[in-house]
């Protein structure tokens, strides 16, 4: 007798100490299903198959069984519920699955391996081409602010003052020997690069922040056109030739490099991975930086452009970054079971009667592609609305944000992928799978 097919897909608000439920059961018929709500695991019962499926919740997760409310049934999905987390792990569940131990959190761990290494050598993700003249060690690696400590500065004293006022004007710029660590990219001076292996690509687009003399260019490798990270000028500069000695600092993004200890290139080192930075990903790089540019910029509608022809290509709607999201692993929800793009296919284990569940900390969007029918409106009303921010982003980015996207809005119930004329997706805050 075949086992039947089941899933859970649930989405955690722990500010709000909500759960969002759904037990996805197929075209399986109502009154031949069972479900029974624990405080650690939901149930689920086929009496007429004489199976049960158990969902074992994440530590730091608890439910409210008696605050069941909204129960009800939709055809395609399966049974449809919200409960509120138990009193005890409203503030548990930040601590048992937020960070997951990667992503954001490593900063510390990442200067460590750096203070550490004898050379550090990076390269770049795609084609392994060395970036810097010679393997460096570095004298000072210290952590960067948050993104948004330039609009914070204006609050650290009573009264403003012109030190303050300096300060958030002025830019954190490293000096020869200075590796500064950020959430998403290292700060490096310009003369620890290797000027033959990468190139500058500037921008042509208008800034808001026009009243600054910052100006940036794209850092891309030489061998391949992978976007590495930005320079950010002194000036503009007059001509090509004269760009290096006008850049102040180069941001490299974590998720485009590899770094490494030069002992390293022929075996491992104890204590330091192989490269520190193994754990990033575009989707982690996007979904941060969304999250990052709502915080320092109050906005939550964003409009994607492409840096190539500065033509929309994504509208995005921040909807939250403090969802968690748990899922099984089951052919109810995707026929292979690849949540996010990239993943690799891991078999089924449908006839496990404990079946693993998967959570991520993920960013919540509302997204429309420049293909759907009412984009073109909605760009004009957008782009009339000053608290929209615009975020630009290489063409292959762009196209990736968007596969990831759609992809998510596959591997959601049918009857959630979508949310006024919206289309509902997600992007993971950390890349870390973890499964109880």
């Amino acid at each position: 007798m075949a086992v039947p097919e089941v899933g859970l897909y649930a989405e955690v608000r722990k500010q709000i100490g909500v759960v969002q439920v759904v037990v996805l059961v197929g075209d399986r018929t109502p009154t031949k299903v069972h479900s029974e709500i624990h405080r650690n695991s939901i149930e689920v019962d086929f009496p007429d198959k004489d199976s049960k499926h158990t969902f074992t919740l994440p530590d730091g997760v608890g439910l409210n069984p008696k605050s069941c409310q909204g129960l009800h049934w939709v055809s395609g999905d399966g049974i449809h519920m919200r409960l509120q987390l138990a009193g005890d792990c409203k503030h548990d569940a930040d601590e048992g699955i937020d960070d997951g131990g990667s992503g954001c959190s490593s900063v510390d761990v990442e200067i460590k391996a750096l203070r550490q290494s004898d050379g550090a050598m990076f390269r770049c993700v795609s084609c392994s081409g060395s970036l810097l003249a010679s393997p460096r060690s570095f004298s000072r690696v210290l952590p960067l602010p948050s993104e948004n400590w330039r609009e914070m500065s204006s609050d650290w004293c009573c009264h403003g003052n012109e030190y303050t006022r300096s300060l958030g004007q002025s830019s954190l710029a490293p000096n020869e020997a200075d590796c500064f660590v950020s959430e998403l990219y290292l700060s490096v001076h310009p003369v620890i690069m290797d000027a033959n292996s990468v190139i500058m690509k500037a921008v042509t687009a208008k800034d808001k922040d026009a009243g600054t003399s910052t100006k940036r260019s794209q850092v891309q490798c030489c061998r391949c056109r992978q976007v590495l990270g930005e320079a950010l000028y002194k000036a503009n500069p007059s001509d090509d030739a004269k760009q290096w000695s006008a850049i102040e600092n180069v941001h490299l993004y974590k998720h485009c490099i590899q770094v490494s200890d030069v002992r390293q290139e022929g075996g491992g080192l104890d204590g330091i991975s192989c490269n520190i930075f193994s754990n990033y990903s575009l989707e982690m790089f996007l979904a941060n930086h969304f999250a990052s540019l709502s915080k320092s910029q109050m906005s939550f509608k964003f409009i994607v452009q492409s840096t190539d022809d500065n033509k929309a290509v994504l509208l995005l709607w921040l909807l939250s970054y403090d969802t968690m999201l748990l899922c099984s692993r089951s052919s109810a929800v995707s026929s292979c079971w690849k949540p996010f793009h990239g993943d690799q296919e891991d078999e089924k284990d449908d006839g496990d009667a404990n079946a693993g569940v998967q959570y991520f900390r993920i960013a919540k969007i509302l997204y429309h592609h420049r293909k759907d029918e009412s984009f073109t409106s909605l760009l004009q009303e957008w782009n009339r609305d000053f608290g929209v921010e615009t975020v630009r982003l290489p063409t292959h980015s762009c196209m990736e944000l968007l596969l990831l996207l759609t992809t998510s809005t596959q591997n959601t119930p049918v009857s959630l992928r979508t949310m006024e004329g919206f289309k509902v997706g997600y992007l993971r805050m950390t890349t870390d799978t973890n499964q109880t």
